[in-house]
């Protein structure tokens, strides 16, 4: 088994996104997801922290809003510095679009929020946990709890559906 792990150095680059209306979503990186706007050049925009540029919005008038079910970029993921940085881009983005948002997942070693900008891209803002605290030996190195973003209704122990996948399947138990 290679235990071989990537310096703590080692980052991803930026993305560019081909997007229909360049102020809005300027505007909803910006102001919104809270990343400097860094330049502006005719039809391009750069946005990031400091001077380095996470994303780039690149204008293509006419452009179709993306399909889920089409190929295509699956999300931007959006490094932030801890769990405080995070919760201010939260609180920026809860106040102002609500709507966008998607889901969240603990990953055990980073902490993610999904939603969409306004044009349908799906957009990951995440904090890594230390790398002191990502794996512990006996633990498999990912793994994965996520909440659905609209919480369910409780349902009584008379209205539970009887029949479907877990009741089925004979390796799965239901736990009461």
């Amino acid at each position: 088994m290679n235990t071989a792990t990537l310096p703590a150095s080692t980052h991803m680059g930026s993305v560019v996104l081909d997007v229909a209306d360049l102020d809005a979503l300027t505007a909803f990186y910006r102001d919104v997801l809270l990343l400097d706007q860094i330049s502006a050049h005719g039809d391009t925009v750069d946005l990031g922290r400091g001077t380095d540029v996470l994303v780039r919005l690149r204008h293509r008038p006419g452009l179709p809003r993306g399909e889920r079910r089409t190929a295509g970029l699956f999300h931007t993921a959006i490094l932030h510095d801890g769990p405080t940085a995070l919760a201010t881009t939260l609180a920026s983005f809860a106040q102002a679009r609500p709507g966008l948002y998607t889901g969240s997942g603990d990953h055990l070693v980073s902490q993610a929020f999904y939603l969409d900008d306004p044009e349908g891209n799906g957009v990951e803002l995440y904090y890594d946990r230390p790398r002191r605290r990502r794996h512990h030996p006996g633990t498999p190195w990912i793994a994965a709890r996520s909440d659905h973003p609209r919480p369910r209704p409780p349902q009584s122990r008379r209205h539970r559906p009887r029949e479907g996948l877990l009741r089925r399947h004979p390796r799965v138990r239901r736990h009461r």
